[in-house]
C-alpha cells in the first residue's frame, strides 16, 4: 500500500458515502490505499452499509458521538499506517477515468521535495489575506504531521482548521502546492481539469445535523485571523472602536457565566466587559478571580441595578469606550450580537439599535411573556405607554449617557424611564430585525414588578400625549394614533400587528379607540366580547369612535336603488354586495354581522357605555350620495 484514504462521515450515507465509496471502487486499484471511515455521531444506515462493505484493507472507525471534522479526521490520520495521507470529504465523488488517476496527480507536486501538502485547490481567505488549500481532497505527507501535529480540534464543527494547518505547514518549511488548473463552480459542484465532484460542505449545510453553521464558520475564520493575521487584527480594531459592555449582578452565580462567555463569543474584537457586583453574598468575587475578561467592581452595599448600571457605564466612558452595550447576568448574546448592532449603529443613521430577544424559560421553554404591542418599527408614541424595548438588546453611542444616568428610585422601569428620556431629547432610535439576545424569564421577574412603579413614570413625564388607538387601519395610516392592523399588507405602514380582540393594554389606560370597519368582521356572539374588551382598555370617559355598514339603510337602497349615483339598480345592487359581504376570500375580510342603529346602541349599552351619539360618517369610503349607508358613532365610558 501507498496510501492512506481518510474519509469522516456523519450521516448522509446513501447521497454522499456511498457514492464517494463507489467512485473510488471504480477508478482506483484498491491494493494500493487502505480506506479508513472515521464515522461519528451517524444514526442513519452508515453502520449496515459499513459492515456489508467487502474491500480489502478497509478500516472502520466508529464514534457514536458526533466529534466534528477536526477531530473525526485525526482519528483516521492516527490510524493510517502509510507515508502519503488523503483527506478526502465524504462529499465527493470521483469522475471517469484511468484507474488511479486522482491518486497520480495529487502525487505530482511531491516531485518538489519541499512538498508537504498538495491539493486540488486553493482558495483566498478575505480575513487571512492569502490562499490555503481546501481540505476536501488533499494529500499530506506523514513528515508534515511529524513536525507540526495533528489538525486543530479547537475548531469543532470544522472550518478554519485547514487554514490554521496550512499556515503551521509553511512556517515550517513545507510548500502547499496544487495539482492542477483552477477549479470551477458549476452550479452546486465543484468540477474542473481534477477528475472530481465536490458537493461542498454538504453535511454542514443540513440544518437538523448543523443548524448554526453560517455562525460556526464566521467565528472560526475570525479565529483563525486572531490568531495569526496581525494585519488583519489591526484593521478590525480600527474599524471596530471600543466597545463596553454593562452588566450588573446580584447574588446570580448561577447564571453570570453564561453571560460572560456569550460576550467572549462575539465576532468583534475590542470589547471590554464591565461588571458590577451590587455587593452580592454568594460568593461571586471568588468565582471570577481566575476570569481576567472582565473588568469587576464590587460595591460595599446593596444598591440596586440602576447604581451598579451607572457605576459601570462611567468607568467605560472614562476608559474611552465609543459604543456602550447592556447585559444582565441572566440574559446572554448570540455571538453576532455586537457586529450586527454596531452595523446598524452606522448604516441607519440611528443612536441606539434594539431587538426583541428570544425568551426562554429555566426549564427551557420559549414562550413570550409579556402582554404588550411589540412594534416592528420604532414608534416613539408607544414608547410613552408601553415598554418594548429590552434593556440586554440594547446597543448605543456612548454618547448618549455623557450626561445621563438610570433612576435609582424607579428600580425595575428605570430602563423605561432612560429609553423615554433618551426619546425626548431626539436620540434616534432603530429596531433591528435579526434577533441576537435570549432572555430568562423568572418567576420572579422585575418586570413584573413594573406596573406598581408605573404612576412614578407617569408623574416624572407629565407631557405623556393620549394614547390612542386606531384598530383596523390598513392604507389608512394616522400619526396621532397608534395604527393596528393584524391583516395589513406589507406594504401597508402600520405601527403594531395584533389581534384587535385581545387588546395588549392594561385596564383603563388607553385614551381613544378608532375602530372603522372592523366589527362587522366578528359575528354575534363574539362583538359582545370585543365591545367588552374595547371597554376594559378604555379610561373612564375614554371615547370609541365607530364606523360600520348601516344594515337598514343598506337594504333599503338595495331594494330602491340609489338615483343620485346615476346608476342602474342592478349595478347599484352589485355594487352593494360589499357591504354584505366584504371580500370572503382574503383573510379577515369577511362580513359576519351588520347592524342597525338600534342593535349597535344597545351591544353598547351592554358592553357598558353610557353615552352613543350619531355623528357624520367620516371613513375613506364615504362619498356625498353614499353618507346614508354608514353607520357612524361615538361612544364614552
Amino acid at each position: 500500500m501507498k496510501y492512506s484514504v481518510v474519509i469522516p462521515t456523519y450521516n448522509h450515507c446513501d447521497d454522499f458515502l456511498k457514492p464517494c465509496i463507489d467512485s473510488i471502487i471504480e477508478y482506483t486499484h484498491l491494493e494500493d490505499i487502505e480506506l479508513i471511515i472515521s464515522a461519528n455521531g451517524c444514526i442513519d444506515n452508515t453502520l449496515e452499509y459499513l459492515n456489508n462493505l467487502k474491500i480489502p484493507n478497509l478500516k472502520v472507525l466508529w464514534s457514536n458521538q458526533a466529534l466534528g471534522f477536526p477531530k473525526a479526521v485525526n482519528l483516521g490520520i492516527k490510524a493510517s499506517s502509510c507515508d502519503k495521507i488523503i483527506l478526502l470529504n465524504n462529499d465527493t465523488k470521483l469522475l471517469s477515468q484511468e484507474k488511479n488517476t486522482w491518486l497520480s496527480l495529487l502525487e505530482s507536486p511531491f516531485d518538489n521535495p519541499n512538498c508537504g501538502i498538495s491539493c486540488v485547490v486553493k482558495e483566498y481567505s478575505r480575513v487571512m489575506m492569502r490562499n490555503f488549500a481546501v481540505f476536501f481532497c488533499v494529500m499530506i505527507d506523514r513528515k508534515v504531521f511529524d513536525k507540526i501535529g495533528y489538525l486543530n480540534e479547537e475548531y469543532g464543527t470544522g472550518s478554519g482548521e485547514d487554514m490554521e494547518f496550512c499556515i503551521l505547514a509553511e512556517a515550517a518549511g513545507f510548500q502547499v502546492l496544487e495539482v492542477a488548473d483552477k477549479i470551477k463552480l458549476d452550479r452546486k459542484y465543484f468540477t474542473g481539469s481534477f477528475p472530481i465532484y465536490h458537493y461542498g460542505e454538504g453535511t454542514v449545510h443540513d440544518n437538523k445535523l448543523v443548524p448554526n453553521w453560517k455562525s460556526i464558520f464566521l467565528k472560526n475564520a475570525l479565529k483563525v485571523a486572531e490568531k495569526y493575521n496581525v494585519e488583519w487584527k489591526k484593521q478590525k480594531n480600527n474599524n471596530h472602536p471600543k466597545i463596553g459592555v454593562i452588566t450588573p449582578v446580584y447574588n446570580d452565580t448561577e447564571h453570570i457565566f453564561h453571560a460572560i462567555s456569550s460576550v467572549k463569543s462575539q465576532t468583534l474584537s475590542n470589547v471590554v466587559h464591565y461588571l458590577y457586583d451590587d455587593c452580592s453574598t454568594d460568593g461571586l468575587d471568588e468565582a471570577l478571580i481566575d476570569f481576567d475578561s472582565v473588568v469587576y467592581f464590587k460595591g460595599s452595599q446593596n444598591k440596586g441595578q440602576s447604581h451598579a448600571r451607572n457605576h459601570a457605564i462611567s468607568a467605560a466612558i472614562s476608559d474611552g469606550c465609543n459604543y456602550l452595550a447592556f447585559l444582565d447576568s441572566d440574559d446572554i448574546w448570540f455571538s453576532q450580537h455586537l457586529e450586527l448592532a454596531l452595523q446598524n449603529l452606522r448604516t441607519k443613521n440611528c443612536d441606539i439599535v434594539y431587538s426583541t430577544p428570544e425568551f426562554i424559560t429555566e426549564d427551557g421553554n420559549f414562550v413570550f411573556p409579556y402582554n404588550i404591542p411589540v412594534p416592528h418599527v420604532f414608534i416613539g408614541k408607544q414608547l410613552l405607554h408601553n415598554n418594548f424595548i429590552w434593556v440586554s438588546s440594547v446597543v448605543c453611542n456612548a454618547r448618549c449617557f455623557l450626561n445621563e444616568k438610570f433612576d435609582d428610585s424607579l428600580n425595575s422601569i428605570e430602563e423605561w424611564d432612560m429609553w423615554i428620556r433618551l426619546y425626548k431629547k431626539d436620540k434616534n432610535f432603530y429596531k433591528q430585525k435579526e434577533k441576537t439576545t435570549r432572555y430568562l424569564v423568572r418567576d420572579n421577574s422585575e418586570a413584573s414588578k413594573g406596573t406598581q412603579k408605573l404612576p412614578l413614570l407617569q408623574q416624572k413625564h407629565t407631557m405623556l400625549p393620549k394614547l390612542k388607538l386606531h384598530l383596523a387601519c390598513g392604507h389608512d395610516y394616522n400619526k396621532d394614533y397608534i395604527n393596528v392592523d393584524l391583516y395589513a399588507p406589507e406594504d401597508a405602514k402600520c405601527d403594531v400587528r395584533f389581534d384587535v380582540s385581545k387588546l395588549p393594554y392594561d385596564d383603563n389606560s388607553v385614551d381613544e379607540i378608532k375602530a372603522f370597519h372592523i366589527i362587522e368582521h366578528f359575528n354575534f356572539f363574539e362583538i359582545k366580547e370585543v365591545l367588552n374588551e374595547w371597554y376594559r382598555v378604555l379610561k373612564p370617559g375614554g371615547k370609541l369612535y365607530l364606523e360600520t355598514p348601516d344594515f337598514l339603510e343598506t337594504c333599503r337602497s338595495f331594494v330602491e336603488g340609489n338615483p343620485s349615483t346615476g346608476m342602474d339598480i342592478e349595478s347599484w345592487r352589485v355594487l352593494l354586495y360589499g357591504h354584505f359581504f366584504a371580500h370572503p376570500w382574503l383573510p379577515g375580510q369577511v362580513h359576519k354581522f351588520l347592524f342597525t342603529e338600534g342593535q349597535l346602541r344597545t351591544n353598547l349599552g351592554w358592553a357598558g357605555f353610557k353615552t352613543v351619539d350619531r355623528v357624520p360618517p367620516a371613513s375613506k369610503y364615504v362619498m356625498n350620495e353614499t353618507q346614508h349607508l354608514f353607520l357612524t358613532v361615538e361612544a364614552f365610558k
